[in-house]
């Protein structure tokens, strides 16, 4: 099976199959569409944006004044509560989406729509897939 990113926010995942009643004729096998829009499932359990420290040096001053409150925010939460086990503290939660997305850590670029792991967390959170 392959997989046609259309944006890197949408996965269309497409696959070729011969019709046994018609040997040479191939047709597209074209499964739904996932969208990261209003979903942010892969972002309820990190609290804090999971930068490597040298992505953190590259933050433009008012990202990093930012991250830094969240980070202080949730390191007081876990103090008190004895958990940080929250949304990442850039995730809107309203829209569902990254309130930096342009500044987001290279694990959530990696982080693939469709992939077996967000359709895993997907499903566990009761979203469609």
């Amino acid at each position: 099976m392959a997989f046609a990113a259309r944006d890197e926010r949408t996965t269309t995942m497409t696959d070729t199959a011969t019709i046994n009643d018609r040997p040479g004729q191939q047709h597209a096998i074209v499964t739904p569409q996932l969208s990261c829009d209003g979903c942010g499932v892969c972002c309820l359990h990190m609290a804090v944006p999971p930068f490597d420290t040298s992505e953190i040096d590259m933050l433009p001053a008012e990202i990093l004044e930012d991250f830094e409150a969240v980070s202080e925010t949730r390191r007081l939460q876990y103090a008190a509560h004895g958990t940080d086990y929250t949304p990442c503290g850039w995730l809107n939660m309203v829209t569902r989406q990254c309130r930096h997305y342009e500044h987001r850590p290279e694990v959530c670029r990696d982080f693939e729509v469709g992939s077996t792991p967000c359709v895993g967390m997907r499903t566990d959170a009761g979203f469609a897939v």
